[in-house]
């Protein structure tokens, strides 16, 4: 096997399976662990707030000897579930322990109850959910972290809606004390799917017939945009984006890569970018530079979809990574992007030696901190 290796642009534009912890921390609303506290919250029904109307659910975990109430932490991270949404369950408590001990209030969220709601809707569809949670996981941690530096991101699902309803939404810019840090904003990616054409595509190209991990994978992604799941891939079936389905257009807006025309993409530079900040950044004179993060697990031992093995493959972190660094600087983008070929999907950014640590080391050497 090859070491992983990093490609970062400083200068230039530049299904989550930790190990279970098998806690269920909803008879208490607050659970110490040492210095390590737990607090987890259920918000019903996620206020009404669309798509669906699942329950959405958020952990926030903080060492109380770093994150006071006289000396709080000045950086936040909200993580996203991959799509089996477990975060209700403790499966990302060990992964937001990493971060809480490097100085971070790390919170991680899912916006549904199980895997198919998640699975029923376009990528697009989550901004106004993620809004509302980020929004109320802000207000709930005021008194320990300073709001200077914000970080979003997550694995698989949690690092494909983020990013694409932020660039629908243009989020960034019309909703900065949501979505930025008055400091410096950062969006962190593990193995996220960044245009589910040629996703669809790779999956049914990695089974035999129509059985198999991809199959299952492949069905799902096609039935997300309305049409209905496929037995198996075909573009005579008006169900696959190659079938010029009805929802034709409803799949561009989850195609994230700028200048991607199969599905082409409604996006540009300055969604991923911030032109304005909110009034505290104009007040406080800040930089509005944005820095991204993408990872990418290859998991090279094991056969494609299996959940430690390749599920989403390279270039799906890899393109956005280009595309974003191809932006003028003058939008003030920073970029970098890891391989890790020794770590499957499941363990992307979980595992200390998949990405976790190393994000966070990149992240010190470009706040300087």
């Amino acid at each position: 096997m090859r070491p992983s290796f990093i490609i970062n642009n400083s200068l230039s534009l530049s299904f989550f399976l930790p190990i279970t912890l098998f806690f269920f921390f909803f008879s208490s609303p607050v659970l110490s662990l040492g210095s390590i506290v737990v607090e987890p919250v259920e918000l019903p029904n996620c206020d009404n707030i669309p798509p669906g109307t699942q329950n959405c659910y958020y952990r926030i975990i903080y060492k109380t000897d770093l994150c006071t109430h006289r000396n709080p932490c000045d950086k936040l991270l909200v993580y996203w579930s991959g799509g089996e949404q477990s975060v209700k369950d403790g499966n990302y408590d060990a992964t937001m322990k990493t971060w809480a001990r490097r100085g971070y209030v790390a919170v991680a969220a899912q916006p549904f109850d199980d895997a198919k709601e998640a699975g029923k809707y376009p990528y697009f569809y989550d901004q106004e959910r993620l809004s509302y949670i980020t929004k109320v996981i802000r207000e709930n941690v005021t008194s320990i972290w300073s709001g200077e530096y914000f970080v979003f991101g997550g694995v698989s699902r949690g690092a494909t809606s983020p990013p694409i309803s932020v660039a629908n939404g243009n989020l960034f810019n019309n909703y900065p004390e949501i979505w930025t840090g008055t400091q410096g904003t950062a969006v962190v990616l593990f193995d996220g799917i960044s245009n589910t054409a040629t996703w669809e595509e790779w999956l049914s190209s990695q089974d035999e017939g129509v059985t198999g991990d991809c199959y299952e994978l492949h069905s799902r992604t096609v039935g997300r945009y309305g049409e209905g799941s496929p037995l198996a891939h075909s573009c005579n079936n008006h169900k696959c984006y190659c079938s010029n389905p009805k929802s034709k257009d409803v799949w561009s807006n989850d195609s994230l890569v700028i200048g991607s025309d199969y599905p082409p993409s409604p996006y540009n530079c300055s969604v991923f970018s911030l032109s304005k900040g909110s009034d505290q950044q104009q007040k406080s004179n800040s930089s509005f530079t944005v820095w991204y993060r993408f990872t990418a697990c290859e998991g090279k031992e094991l056969p494609p979809c299996n959940p430690y093995g390749d599920i989403v493959p390279t270039p799906q972190q890899q393109l956005p990574y280009e595309a974003l660094t191809n932006c003028d600087p003058s939008y003030q983008i920073i970029t970098s992007f890891e391989v890790i070929e020794e770590c499957g999907h499941s363990l992307c950014g979980g595992a200390s030696v998949c990405g976790s640590v190393s994000t966070i080391d990149w992240l010190k050497e470009q706040w300087g901190e």
